[in-house]
């Protein structure tokens, strides 16, 4: 099992799968790096670790697409290198499947492969739409390296939270399959709302420090029960005030309570954090990553939901928050009845 080490939502979509492969008795292996890997080793301390170096994507908020393209050649090379890791791992300790989320490098010629991914048609930003199809056929050769994907989310197109992300035919010619969506979270009736605000934080640097700033100065006058996760075990630089709660990586059951006892959840709208809202049914004020198109799209189309509000990072004030509350509502939680059966049905062919 490995996953993308940017942010913490490509590893986070690990886990509900990697508890269904303990009840069936499976022997795990997990890779990764960084903040992802740290948080594997804390949700299961049991199962052997591999750790996989590499050098993190770092983008500012300004011109994220071009230094992202700038940090291509570290991804290819990222890419090389933990796939000759893994590969040898493999066939010294006889691995009989690899599951990944978005590490292009998590795969073997020899062993069934799964590609768990969301994104199989990137959204390119204004002035970059010339070099789609370059990256799509760049993109269609990652892919083709794996047996099969997965989409983390629904087949039904009515309920389908990815919308046109998932729709490509860059991988027509591989055995596709839909897990639901993917969050290990859990809801529990009467849990008392305790928290008016959580901010949840996430992502690469160094855009998560300059969000973590931003909201350090937002709160320094205010009297509310407040809880923000950094997302991070880094060092803390920002100084918030008192009253407010301030923790740093934190176990998905931990994050389960914090969510279920707020009033309402502002954090970044990666796809990985939009399931989990579902899955609890919780209010959410989701503001994109300043020139990330694929969480601009995502909150755009949350916004239809009842239980979104979008705010722009700039515009993100406490009136603001309680301004766009006002109109949000619980919504029915989630329960994900594909994902037992897709690892049963799936388990069976490898």
């Amino acid at each position: 099992m490995a996953a993308l080490n940017w942010g913490l939502g490509h590893v986070v979509r690990l886990v509900p799968i990697i508890r269904e492969l303990e009840l069936q008795n499976t022997e795990i292996v997990i890779a990764g790096s960084g903040r992802s890997g740290t948080l594997l080793q804390m949700e299961f301390p049991n199962c052997t670790y591999i750790e996989l170096s590499e050098r993190a994507v770092r983008y500012g908020n300004k011109h994220f697409f071009l230094s992202l393209a700038m940090w291509l050649p570290f991804f290819a090379q990222n890419i090389w290198k933990e796939h000759r890791i893994i590969s040898k791992f493999c066939k010294e300790n006889g691995i009989g499947r690899i599951i990944s989320d978005n590490r292009y490098g998590a795969y073997s010629k020899h062993i069934h492969s799964v590609l768990i991914i969301h994104q199989l048609n990137v959204l390119m930003p204004k002035g970059f739409t010339l070099w789609k199809p370059i990256f799509d056929w760049v993109h269609s050769r990652l892919v083709a390296r794996f047996t099969e994907v997965w989409i983390p989310d629904e087949a039904d197109a009515e309920n389908r939270l990815s919308g046109i992300l998932s729709e490509t035919n860059i991988c027509k010619h591989k055995a596709l399959s839909y897990t639901g969506y993917l969050s290990d979270l859990k809801f529990n009736i009467g849990t008392d709302k305790e928290i008016d605000l959580l901010f949840v934080l996430s992502g690469p640097e160094p855009t998560r420090t300059q969000w973590e700033k931003q909201i350090a100065l937002m709160l320094a006058n205010t009297s509310v029960h407040i809880v923000v996760v950094r997302g991070t075990e880094s060092e803390r630089t920002v100084r918030f005030p008192k009253s407010v709660s301030v923790y740093n990586l934190v176990m998905r059951n931990k994050l389960n309570k914090f969510i279920l006892a707020s009033d309402i959840v502002i954090s970044r709208s990666g796809y990985t954090s939009i399931m989990d809202y579902v899955t609890l049914g919780s209010k959410a004020i989701l503001v994109p990553t300043p020139g990330q198109t694929e969480q601009e799209y995502l909150a755009k189309r949350m916004n239809k939901k009842a239980q979104f509000a979008v705010a722009n990072q700039d515009e993100l004030t406490l009136p603001k928050i309680l301004e766009l509350k006002k109109g949000l509502r619980n919504a029915k939680p989630y329960i994900n009845k594909l994902l037992t059966e897709l690892i049963k049905s799936r388990l069976r062919l490898f």
